[in-house]
């Protein structure tokens, strides 16, 4: 994985982003040093884009990534009115394979995910990804509701960190995890949430695939993340299948 920094050199002695460019490039050596990312780019706009040409064609390239990877960026990388016109001041591009992998800053759902926010979340081998407003209603929104406000439901030292978290590499492989917990490890639960026992054997396909989805986009590693199914009643041999994959089940009435 590696990290391209963008900046603009006109702006970087005013006070407010000259810390953070400072900030930016500290952590940038932390995770390099660490072996959290394989290296790094410090490109200053000039030359990056030299021309207005290279500027457009980079621009069209951000368009298209943030379609498919349902990222909000045209605010960001431009205006209300004209989306994809404009190079911010700051920004980093994370690449795996020569892929966009993320652009920071991005929005998703209402939340703006900062620079610092995502390199300090890397840094610590924590989650960076944020949720989205929910749509649901009925028993599923009150058992969701019910779990976030009392996580002892399901056992002692759970704490919440977001729900409806949007997961996923693009619109094909798009995923919203139901609440996310960490335990009194600091180890992440990926819970989904089911109110019949015949939507279970969904619930056991969406939850390891999230978590497959979930690791991979946070940089984590797969078997330190818990995944768990919430439902009012779960059957013995769902049990035991979930038992046999490493899938928490816990049954919940509200």
């Amino acid at each position: 994985m590696i990290v391209h920094y963008h900046y603009d050199e006109r702006y970087i002695d005013k006070e407010n982003y000259k810390t953070s460019h400072e900030k930016i490039l500290g952590i940038l050596n932390q995770l390099k040093a660490k072996g959290k990312i394989t290296d790094f780019k410090v490109l200053e706009h000039q030359q990056a884009f030299p021309t207005e040409q290279e500027k457009k064609v980079f621009l069209e390239k951000l368009a298209d990534f943030s379609l498919i990877h349902h990222v909000g960026l045209a605010r960001i990388f431009g205006s209300r009115k004209y989306g994809f016109s404009y190079i911010p001041i700051q920004f980093i591009i994370v690449y795996e394979d020569s892929e966009i992998k993320e652009v920071f800053p991005c929005k998703i759902g209402r939340d703006q995910v900062e620079i610092m926010e995502y390199l300090e979340a890397a840094h610590k081998g924590e989650s960076w990804t944020k949720g989205v407003p929910s749509k649901k209603e009925g028993v599923h929104e009150k058992i969701v509701a019910g779990i976030i406000a009392n996580p002892a439901l399901l056992e002692p030292g759970l704490t919440c960190v977001n729900r409806d978290m949007q997961v996923g590499t693009s619109i094909s492989d798009l995923g919203f995890i139901d609440v996310v917990f960490k335990d009194s490890k600091r180890g992440y639960l990926l819970v989904e949430v089911k109110v019949k026992s015949g939507e279970v054997d969904e619930a056991i396909g969406k939850i390891l695939r999230h978590r497959k989805l979930f690791a991979a986009q946070n940089n984590l590693e797969e078997r330190g993340i818990r995944a768990g199914i919430v439902c009012p009643q779960i059957s013995d041999s769902h049990e035991k299948i979930c038992r046999e994959i490493g899938i928490q089940c816990y049954e919940v009435t509200i």
